[in-house]
């Protein structure tokens, strides 16, 4: 049996799952403080600084937290009579109804606000919103950024959705090979291309191969959970590969520029994963705070609208930045983008997020309804029970 499946169904929801991935849309917002607005603020206190600049690594958690994730709610998706319609209508929903408004607010903040836009954000085209609304802009050069700010990682997102089923039914060491071939692989091609064709970098680092890797290693530290999650020692292995994966962590952090060197990209992963690994087997108690769970649960939407929120208070910042002494300005311009963030992103999770995963939960059940077919006679059940309906889905 493939070891993902064979986990207990009845875990429940992995509370610090939710925390994590609060935890780094937060990082993220704190990492794009220090780039993104013109003026920006900063952080004269070199290692905070180094730490700070460390967060653009927070997608490198997302990517391992949603191949773990993906892995953990299959058993839900295998419950059903079609585990692949589940999964990818669960994936569907999920994603696109924000994304598409999004889509439509930036198009629109590109024809009103031209005046307004950063210099490398040229106005889409139609093939731009074309690529965008069938999610594969990621294959397309000097198109992987998106029409929605910060986008780039939706486009890698959805490609290994496509990729994640059979990856998954194809077991362990199919997995462990994948891992290996896609780290090294790419490693050895970004150092060669990055030789030869400096002036394709930024293309290098968007690109979805660099990024396998961290997908199906975040299936990998879902397959090590479920192995060490019955054994007596479970704890002991979470501690150990917990405090051991941020120690590394905050030693690459304070090397200089570590979060956008591809070399070191899988050192990253391996840290990350032994963290996320020591978190599912030890539940610090850290990660049930409910403000973090919160976060989790308006990642997406905090992900997809801080940038906004950052370039547009730049006029705010700037006054900050000429009044305070810099730390205090960094942390001042830090604590309002965490407060419009989270206004913003709780509209857009209980008015768009909610209401898509719950349509998306009524065709499948429509879906399964209309495949069972009507009961034998207008007056008596049907005799044989028809497919699973996960109502929780």
């Amino acid at each position: 049996m493939n070891r993902a499946m064979s986990a207990r169904p009845g875990l429940g929801r992995l509370h610090f799952l939710d925390s994590l991935r609060g935890f780094a849309a937060l990082y993220v917002i704190a990492f794009h403080l220090l780039a993104l607005p013109r003026p920006a603020p900063t952080m004269p206190i070199w290692a905070i600084r180094r730490l700070l600049e460390f967060g653009g690594t927070g997608v490198f958690l997302f990517f391992l937290i949603s191949g773990f994730s993906l892995s953990f709610t299959m058993n839900r998706h295998d419950r059903t009579a079609f585990p692949g319609l589940s999964y990818g209508l669960s994936r569907f929903f999920r994603i696109v109804p924000l994304f598409y408004v999004l889509i439509a607010v930036h198009v629109a903040r590109a024809a009103f606000l031209n005046f307004h836009r950063p210099p490398y954000d040229p106005a889409p085209t139609g093939l731009d919103a074309i690529v965008n609304g069938a999610m594969i802009f990621n294959l397309f050069p000097y198109k992987q950024e998106g029409i929605v700010w910060a986008s780039w990682t939706i486009g890698v997102e959805m490609l290994f959705y496509l990729m994640f089923l059979p990856i998954y039914r194809w077991g362990v060491k199919f997995r462990i090979a994948l891992f290996c071939l896609a780290a090294a692989g790419f490693d050895i091609f970004a150092v060669i291309c990055d030789a030869l064709y400096p002036q394709y970098q930024n293309l290098l680092y968007l690109f979805f191969g660099g990024f396998v890797s961290f997908f199906v290693l975040g299936m990998l530290t879902y397959d090590a959970f479920v192995a060490l999650e019955t054994r007596p020692n479970s704890r002991a292995w979470g501690h150990a590969l917990g405090w051991s994966g941020l120690a590394a962590l905050i030693g690459i952090a304070l090397m200089k520029d570590s979060g956008t060197d591809i070399v070191l990209r899988p050192a990253i992963g391996l840290a990350y994963a032994a963290l996320l690994v020591g978190c599912a087997l030890c539940r610090p108690k850290a990660l049930e705070s409910r403000a973090l769970r919160y976060y989790g649960a308006l990642s997406y939407s905090v992900y997809l609208l801080h940038p906004l929120v950052v370039w547009y208070s730049a006029p705010l910042f700037a006054w900050l930045i000429g009044n305070a002494w810099p730390a205090m300005a960094y942390g001042g311009a830090l604590l309002w983008c965490y407060g419009v963030v989270t206004a913003l992103a709780t509209l857009t999770y209980f008015g768009i997020e909610k209401p898509g995963i719950r349509l998306g939960a009524r065709v499948f059940e429509a879906i399964m309804a209309r495949k069972a077919g009507p009961p034998a006679s207008a007056y008596a059940p049907p005799t044989t029970p028809g497919p699973v309906v996960d109502r929780t889905w």
